[in-house]
C-alpha cells in the first residue's frame, strides 16, 4: 500500500498562496530566511533550482552574522510550518525590533499570531498533518510567491501531474532495502548539497537512523581518507546524487571515488538526478520521502512523529 504521505505530495504543487498585506513588503538587496530543519531548507532547493533567488539561509536564533551595514537593506523572512520553533520565534522578534523589513511563513502557532497582530506581510500555509519535511511543496511554493518569483510559482503547478507516488514508492521501496542496516553518506556537487541534506535530515526524522552527507569536491580535501586503512566497524553505504549538469570535473572526481570506496570494501551506489532543475530536485524529495517511509516500516520505526525532538524542545521551555 502507498503510504498517504507519498500521495499527498505531489498535490502540494497545486497551492495557490495568497501574500496577506503584500503592500508592507518591503524588499532588499539581501534575502534572509529564518527557520529551522524542513521549513528553512527550501531556501537551499530553490537556490539550486535559480540561482538567482540568492537566498540567505539562517538556522539560528538571533541575527545571522552579516556585516550590520547590510541589515536596513535586507528582507528577513521568518519561516516556521508549526509556528512555535523557538529559534524562528526569537529571529522574527530581533527582526522586528531592530526595524527591519520582516514578513513570515507559517501555519499557525505563534508566528501566525506575531504577524497578524503586527499586520506583517504573510503567507499562510494550508493545514495539514504533515511534518515541515513532507511539506517542501507548500513551503517552496510559499517562499517563491513572497519573492515574487512568477517563473518558479508558475511551474510548480507541473509537479502535481508529473511526480508519481506509484513509481516513486516502489523505487524507494528497492532502494530501501539495499540500505537495510546501513549508514547511508550523501554525496552532492556544492550545488546540489541542499538535496543531500535533505536526504539526510528526512533518514534522520522519518527513518529514524543516523546519516550524514557532504559535498563534492570538498570530501575529496578530508573525508576521503576516513576509509583508508584500519578504521572502527562502521557499516555504511555511500549515495552520489550524480547530475549531469555539473562540472565535469565532479562527475570525475565522483566516478573516481567509488572506484577507490570499492576497493576499500566500502559500498557505494548512484542515484542520477533526471530531468529539468525543478522535476530534479523535486522528483529527488519524493524520492527520499518514499525510501525512508520504506525504512521506517522496515525497522518498525514510526515515520512521523519525532519524539526525541519533541522532549528536547519541552525541556527547552524551562
Amino acid at each position: 500500500m502507498i503510504p498517504q504521505e507519498l500521495i499527498a505530495f505531489p498535490n502540494q504543487f497545486s497551492f495557490q498562496p495568497i501574500v496577506e498585506n503584500q503592500e508592507r513588503l518591503r524588499k532588499g538587496r539581501l534575502t534572509v530566511v529564518g527557520g529551522m530543519g524542513g521549513s528553512a531548507l527550501v531556501a537551499g532547493l530553490l537556490n539550486t533550482i535559480d540561482p538567482a533567488l540568492g537566498f540567505i539561509t539562517h538556522r539560528d536564533y538571533g541575527l545571522p552574522l552579516l556585516p550590520e551595514a547590510l541589515f536596513p537593506d535586507t528582507l528577513f523572512i521568518a519561516s516556521s510550518a508549526s509556528g512555535n520553533t523557538e529559534e524562528t520565534l526569537d529571529f522574527a522578534r530581533t527582526v522586528e525590533n531592530r526595524g527591519f523589513s520582516l514578513a513570515v511563513i507559517a501555519g499557525g502557532g505563534e508566528l501566525l499570531n506575531f504577524a497578524l497582530k503586527r499586520h506583517l506581510t504573510l503567507v499562510k500555509l494550508p493545514h495539514t498533518s504533515l511534518p515541515p519535511r513532507m511539506s517542501t511543496g507548500y513551503l517552496a511554493i510559499a517562499l517563491a510567491a513572497l519573492t515574487n518569483a512568477k517563473n518558479l510559482v508558475a511551474n510548480f503547478q507541473g509537479l502535481s501531474h508529473t511526480l508519481s507516488a506509484a513509481r516513486t514508492h516502489e523505487e524507494g521501496r528497492v532502494l530501501a532495502q539495499s540500505l537495510a542496516q546501513k549508514v547511508p553518506l550523501i554525496y552532492a556537487s556544492t550545488t546540489n548539497f541542499p538535496l543531500a541534506y535533505y536526504w539526510k535530515i528526512t533518514f534522520n526524522e522519518t527513518a529514524k537512523i543516523p546519516a550524514f552527507c557532504t559535498s563534492v569536491p570538498e570530501m575529496s580535501h578530508n573525508e576521503i581518507e576516513g576509509f583508508d586503512g584500519r578504521r572502527p566497524s562502521f557499516p555504511s553505504k555511500v549515495i552520489f546524487l550524480v547530475d549531469t549538469q555539473d562540472h565535469p570535473r565532479i562527475l570525475k572526481r565522483m566516478s573516481i571515488t567509488q572506484e577507490l570506496y570499492r576497493k576499500q570494501n566500502v559500498e557505494t551506489m548512484s542515484l542520477s538526478l533526471h530531468g529539468e532543475p525543478m522535476q530534479k530536485i523535486f522528483g529527488s524529495v519524493h524520492l527520499a520521502i518514499a525510501t525512508s517511509l520504506s525504512l521506517a516500516g522496515a525497522y518498525g520505526n514510526e515515520a512521523i512523529r519525532t519524539p526525541l525532538i519533541s522532549s528536547l524542545k519541552e525541556r527547552m521551555k524551562d
